[in-house]
């Protein structure tokens, strides 16, 4: 028979590898906290400093505060940085993973919020400048030898032909959207989904900045030559929501 003293030994291993097991389970509670904290206090403070670059009611559609692991970002470029072409916009993006208890609640109210929904893997949707990507960032190749590729014509005719394709395929294409290939790219471990949905929230036409900061209208279609977008892209699958404004 086992003595008693093996016999409390043996309990005091087990409670001990609980104890340790909780804790942990507690500093990594504590760890996932701090995390989310931060993510919520950059989130907060870049959609404040957001607010002062851009409309402030055109980002209304963002989160007043950061949801689990929130991530926002912005560029704004002057059209003086840009490609001759004038090709360009201005954006924030952010991004949001919600709860899986939560999602059909979120997604019904962005439904409602939308004026428009379609699938990324639809046909004809109208993209603000798809052949964006094919450009280097003006503002790297300035300190590069491949400044002259961005002078090369060939941009000029892909634009014109974008404009002119679409056109007489999509007679009644959807409201500008973002080409998520591109604007993605911008967020880390972003993976791009066919099968995501688009909800426009808002799409108007005009200039909502500074002229400096409006591109050329190259490629657009006339009546969208300048304007802006702003809405959700929902990942069903990673239940996960990304918020886009875009002006060009």
């Amino acid at each position: 028979m086992k003595s008693e003293y093996q016999t409390y030994q043996k309990r005091g291993k087990i409670v001990l590898i609980i104890l340790l097991c909780s804790l942990c389970i507690k500093c990594n509670f504590r760890d996932s906290n701090r995390e989310n904290d931060i993510y919520r206090s950059l989130y907060i403070k870049g959609l404040r400093k957001f607010s002062s670059m851009f409309p402030k009611e055109l980002l209304m559609h963002f989160p007043a505060k950061g949801d689990s692991l929130t991530k926002i970002m912005a560029g704004k470029t002057a059209v003086s940085l840009l490609q001759p072409e004038g090709i360009g916009y201005s954006y924030v993006l952010a991004q949001s993973a919600i709860k899986k208890s939560n999602w059909e609640a979120f997604r019904s109210k962005i439904e409602k919020l939308s004026v428009q929904n379609i699938r990324y893997a639809d046909s004809c949707k109208l993209f603000v400048y798809p052949f964006y990507s094919m450009i280097i960032d003006p503002i790297e190749s300035f300190n590069t030898e491949d400044i002259d590729y961005i002078k090369d014509p060939h941009l000029r005719s892909v634009a014109q032909n974008y404009g002119q394709t679409f056109a007489s395929k999509c007679p009644n294409p959807s409201l500008p959207v973002p080409f998520l290939s591109t604007l993605f790219d911008e967020l880390d471990e972003v993976t791009l989904e066919q099968d995501f949905e688009l909800y426009i929230i808002e799409a108007e036409q005009g200039k909502f900045l500074d002229n400096e900061f409006m591109s050329s209208g190259l490629g657009m279609p006339p009546e969208w030559k300048n304007g802006y977008t702003r809405g959700v892209a929902l990942d069903n699958k990673n239940q996960k929501a990304f918020y886009w404004l875009i002006i060009w």
